[in-house]
């Protein structure tokens, strides 16, 4: 999926069973992990494993793809 973000939007926290893989386009997007905060900027990415409680804010305009290999409510 291509996700656009505007500054300080919020994703509530929530986990699921399958990997996720986070590529930041352009931006600046904190990701919050059960115990560890990561910020990605332009070409960084960061691959959530299964079952990892995450949440994020996106601390600019932020372009990203987020990929996993299966999300049945998208």
């Amino acid at each position: 999926a291509h996700v656009e973000l505007e500054e300080g939007a919020i994703t509530a926290a929530h986990r699921h069973a399958h990997e996720e893989i986070i590529y930041v386009v352009s931006g600046l997007w904190q990701i919050n992990l059960d115990e560890a905060v990561v910020v990605l900027e332009a070409n960084q990415s960061l691959v959530i494993p299964p079952n990892v409680e995450h949440s994020s804010v996106a601390l600019a305009d932020t372009r990203a793809v987020v990929s996993t290999n299966y999300r049945p409510e998208w």
